[in-house]
């Protein structure tokens, strides 16, 4: 057996990154309730960062695709 995480968080330059791999169909969280709760929590988390950008005044303006590709 080999253990791998299904999440993870990351503090990415002013920014966090939350990741899970529970799986690419929502029928997951009937499957696992708790998956819902891991998921918001996640997001939550990742979201708190958005504070430190409107203090420090940080826009995604050089992050921006011209191109539309993604």
């Amino acid at each position: 057996p080999v253990d791998m995480p299904v999440a993870w968080t990351k503090f990415w330059g002013n920014g966090r990154v939350f990741y899970n791999s529970l799986g690419h169909h929502d029928d997951v969280f009937d499957k696992s309730p708790n998956a819902a709760v891991l998921m918001e929590r996640g997001m939550v988390w990742a979201g708190e960062g958005k504070q430190y950008a409107v203090d420090h005044q940080l826009t995604t303006e050089r992050f921006e695709n011209t191109a539309k590709m993604y």
